[in-house]
């Protein structure tokens, strides 16, 4: 499988169409990428590290 993501990539997570959240790649091996989702005000809440399989 080619690899997808970069470390540094900017990924963006689409729900509904009304919510949109900023991340950023930190890591990617093995079929396996950790992101950090970026904060742009109060209201985005805590910054979470998440490993999603692609």
């Amino acid at each position: 499988m080619a690899k997808q993501f970069n470390v540094g990539d900017t990924v963006y997570f689409i729900s509904s169409s009304v919510f949109v959240r900023k991340a950023t790649v930190i890591r990617a091996a093995d079929g396996f990428v950790t992101i950090k989702f970026d904060t742009n005000n109060g209201n985005d809440g805590k910054c979470y590290i998440n490993n999603w399989n692609y």
